[in-house]
């Protein structure tokens, strides 16, 4: 792009790709945010899955399965049990066998 200094020639195309640039680069910005926040959702996701299946085995995650299947118990409540945000047991509480055999006290994930 040429501008001419002392007769303004050139300016009004100047201004025009300075103003096209920052739309460019608020829109870079946005995407890089966008990209940002979904990479870091994806780490808390995954580490909080390899937390949840370090803490629940196979078993117990199979059981709780069984129940949501059979309607026993919703997938939310069920959920909110694995996360500790209910009373021990209330989802995957099948009796004393379960508690026992899960190794925690009270049967708790």
């Amino acid at each position: 792009m040429r501008t001419v200094a002392t007769t303004g020639q050139g300016l009004d195309d100047l201004a025009g790709m300075i103003a096209q640039f920052r739309t460019h680069a608020e829109t870079i910005a946005a995407r890089r945010r966008e990209r940002a926040e979904t990479q870091l959702r994806a780490i808390l996701a995954e580490r909080l899955m390899q937390r949840i299946e370090s803490r629940v085995t196979a078993i117990e995650m199979g059981k709780l399965a069984d129940r949501i299947a059979a309607r026993t118990v919703d997938p939310y409540s069920a959920a909110d049990q694995i996360l500790g945000n209910s009373e021990p047991g209330a989802a995957l509480d099948e009796g004393p066998a379960l508690r026992e055999a899960s190794g925690r006290p009270g049967g708790q994930i």
